[in-house]
C-alpha cells in the first residue's frame, strides 16, 4: 500500500482552551457531503510532552462514511509505520480491525512536542444522517485495557492523554428516543384502562421513567 505525505496542517485551533495534551480529531464536525465526496479529517495532538510514535484507531459508521486512505502529516520526523489498515485490510491489522476502522502505526527515528497532524484519513461519504468519528476510548491506553498509544522517546506508552473524536453529519441518540416513544405508548394504552385500574399502573409507569423524562 502506498503510504503518501502532506504539507503541514494546523492541528490546534485557536479556540481550543485544552492547555494539557490532547489527542483529538480535527475538524471537530463537518456537515453532511454529497454521496461520492471525499470527506477529510485529521488525528492531530495538542500540547504533547516529547513523543516519538503512536499505534491509534478511528472508528466511524462505514455505511455513512468509509475510510479510503491514511495520509502521513509532517509534524513528526521521519520513520516507518508499524501498521496502516483500513477497514481491516492492510499492514498488521489484528482483531480491533474491520469496516469503519482506519488504525495507523508510526515510529519516528526523531521525536516531536507539541501540537500537529499526526495523520488524515480521507473518506467516502456513502449515505446520511452522520456519524462520529471517535477513538476507542477516552484516554490512551493505561493498563486498563485501552488500544490508543503514544509513544515517548524510550518506546513507553504516554498514558492518560484524553482521546476527543468528531462529528459528521447529524448525530442523535436512539436510545433516548426510543425509551422515551416506549413510554408514550405505554400512557397512550393506559389511558383506555377503567379508572380503579388506572392508578396503581400509572404509579408504576412513573416509578420506571428515566430521571430526565420525570423532569419534564
Amino acid at each position: 500500500m502506498v503510504v503518501s505525505v502532506t504539507a503541514f496542517m494546523p492541528a490546534v485551533p485557536v479556540a481550543h482552551a485544552q492547555t494539557g495534551p490532547e489527542l483529538l480529531i480535527q475538524p471537530a464536525t463537518q456537515p453532511l457531503a454529497a454521496a461520492g465526496t471525499a470527506v477529510k479529517f485529521n488525528v492531530s495532538v495538542a500540547n504533547m510532552p516529547t513523543f516519538a510514535g503512536w499505534n491509534i484507531y478511528v472508528r466511524s459508521t462505514q455505511s455513512i462514511l468509509d475510510p479510503t486512505t491514511i495520509t502521513l502529516g509532517t509534524f513528526m520526523p521521519s520513520g516507518f509505520e508499524s501498521a496502516h489498515c483500513i477497514d481491516g485490510l492492510g499492514t498488521s491489522c489484528d482483531a480491533n480491525d474491520g469496516p469503519g476502522v482506519a488504525h495507523d502505526g508510526f515510529a519516528s527515528f526523531g521525536f516531536a512536542a507539541g501540537s500537529g497532524t499526526l495523520f488524515t484519513i480521507t473518506y467516502n461519504a456513502v449515505a446520511g444522517p452522520g456519524t462520529k468519528i471517535s477513538f476507542p476510548e477516552a484516554t490512551t491506553e493505561n493498563g486498563n485495557g485501552g488500544l490508543n498509544s503514544l509513544f515517548d522517546v524510550a518506546g513507553a506508552n504516554i498514558t492518560g492523554v484524553p482521546e476527543v473524536g468528531g462529528t459528521y453529519g447529524s448525530v442523535t441518540n436512539p436510545t433516548s428516543t426510543t425509551v422515551n416513544c416506549a413510554h408514550q405508548l405505554i400512557l397512550r394504552q393506559l389511558s383506555e384502562l377503567e379508572p380503579t385500574r388506572l392508578l396503581p399502573l400509572i404509579l408504576l409507569t412513573l416509578l420506571t421513567l428515566p430521571a430526565s423524562a420525570r423532569q419534564r
